[in-house]
C-alpha cells in the first residue's frame, strides 16, 4: 500500500514530467525551422546551385549593361558586391523558415531583404573597424549555433 507521503511525491513527479515536456516544447517551437539540423542538411545541399544561379543572373545582367547600356537594375549594384555563397544562404535560410511558419511571400522577400540589409551592414562595419568586427563575429560564434554553418 502506497502512503500519503509516497502519493504526493508521485504526484510531484508527474507534475515535473509535464512541466519539462511543456518546457521542451516551448523551447522546440521557438527554434526557428532553418535552425534545425534537418533544415540545415537541406539548404547546404542546394546552396551550390544556387548560389551558381545568382551568379548566372548577375553575369547575364552585367553583359547586358556592357554590350546594350540602358537603366541598371536597382538591385546589381548591391547584389553583385555580395558573395552568391552568403546569398544564396540568406535566401534559403528566410525561404525555408517562410515556409515552415505558414508566412506570405511578402512576408518572406521582406525578411530576405531585411538578411541581405544585415549583410550589407557587416560589410560596412569590417571595412570601418575591423577590431570591433571580429569581436562582434567572436561573441556571436560563442553565442549562436552559427559556428556550425561557418
Amino acid at each position: 500500500m502506497s502512503t500519503g507521503t509516497e502519493k504526493i511525491q508521485r504526484q510531484l513527479e508527474q507534475e515535473m514530467l509535464r512541466r519539462g515536456q511543456e518546457r521542451y516544447n516551448k523551447r522546440n517551437t521557438s527554434i526557428q525551422g532553418s535552425q534545425q539540423e534537418v533544415a540545415h542538411r537541406s539548404i547546404t545541399d542546394v546552396l551550390p546551385s544556387v548560389a551558381k544561379c545568382l551568379t548566372t543572373y548577375i553575369d547575364q545582367e552585367d553583359k547586358r549593361i556592357k554590350s546594350t547600356g540602358g537603366r541598371i537594375a536597382g538591385w546589381h549594384e548591391i547584389i553583385s558586391k555580395l558573395d552568391a555563397d552568403i546569398l544564396a544562404y540568406l535566401g534559403l535560410n528566410a525561404m525555408y523558415d517562410g515556409v515552415v511558419r505558414h508566412e506570405t511571400l511578402t512576408q518572406t522577400l521582406l525578411k530576405i531583404g531585411s538578411k541581405i540589409n544585415q549583410e550589407i551592414w557587416a560589410l560596412g562595419l569590417k571595412e570601418y573597424d575591423k577590431d570591433l568586427y571580429k569581436r562582434v563575429v567572436k561573441q556571436v560564434l560563442k553565442t549562436t549555433r552559427v559556428n556550425a554553418i561557418v
